[in-house]
């Protein structure tokens, strides 16, 4: 049975081979906090390492966004360069086009919401013309 430690930081309990000798906090948050205060342009491999492990076992393998098991890369902030978790490919990509900003990410939402696939205007003119939801002509 492995001997397991709870980080003093981030709180998740992992194997002692995360912590370096009796600290308190794991790899992953000593590197994020070396990031954040010394050297924010830092992308050492050894930092990226400890990352991922650590968010590997926080996500259970998963997105963090659509919880997919896919390939996973480390997410970061742009502005302040401290890592947020793992993201698949496709969940990445769509920060990175909605340049991580949460106004254009909720007008997005409202606008999946609102059109459900295609406008409400498209939408009652090809009801008005026998077509349902599914786009399969209404029988006369």
């Amino acid at each position: 049975m492995s001997r397991r430690r709870v980080c003093s930081l981030c709180g998740i309990d992992q194997p002692l081979s995360h912590f370096l000798g009796k600290r308190q906090y794991c790899e992953f948050c000593v590197a994020n906090q070396y990031r954040k205060e010394i050297d924010p342009q830092r992308t050492a491999s050894g930092i990226k390492k400890a990352a991922r492990a650590h968010f590997l076992a926080e996500q259970k393998g998963r997105c963090a966004i659509c919880g997919e098991v896919k390939k996973l890369c480390i997410d970061h902030d742009h502005k302040t360069g401290l890592l947020r978790g793992l993201l698949c490919t496709g969940c990445n990509l769509g920060l990175g086009c909605f340049q991580d900003n949460m106004a254009i990410l909720a007008e997005a939402q409202r606008y999946l919401r609102k059109s459900n696939g295609i406008g409400a205007a498209a939408r009652a003119y090809l009801m008005a013309r026998g077509f349902t939801d599914d786009s399969e002509e209404v029988a006369a």
